[in-house]
């Protein structure tokens, strides 16, 4: 289905109208090229969901637009923000189930996390700040 605009009716929600790919306009009447019409009416199968709908499946933002780029740079940066905390906190994928393990864990990667970030200040490589790794080697 390909997205064919906003549609606003008095009286109804607005609602976003998708319509058959294959659907084109020749001479004044639309067209549809499939080889098994998908649809009896002229403008072949049409679809209509709402901005209330699933936000997974519709987000509200047509796809492949400048916004749904714009958008999921910024989306995708944090998640992988979110993940680096995680990840160097050892929140994700402990083996532990035990509530003080786990809280020491936590306390110790801070402080370790802490720790990085004061070396690589005084040695003046601001670029070292996220990882302990490159200090070490």
């Amino acid at each position: 289905m390909k997205y064919c605009g906003l549609t606003k009716e008095k009286g109804r929600a607005d609602r976003m109208k998708w319509c058959c790919p294959k659907v084109h306009m020749v001479k004044g009447k639309w067209v549809c090229d499939c080889k098994e019409p998908c649809s009896t009416a002229k403008k072949g199968r049409t679809t209509y969901t709402y901005e209330n709908m699933e936000f997974r499946m519709f987000p509200g933002i047509q796809r492949d637009s400048d916004e749904w780029n714009s958008l999921y740079k910024i989306r995708t940066s944090i998640e992988r923000a979110i993940n680096h905390f995680k990840m160097n906190m050892c929140i994700a994928g402990r083996h532990t189930r035990n509530h003080k393990t786990t809280k020491a864990d936590v306390f110790l990667a801070g402080i370790a996390s802490q720790l990085t970030v004061i070396v690589s200040y005084r040695m003046h490589c601001p670029e070292y700040i996220r990882s302990l790794k490159p200090l070490v080697v």
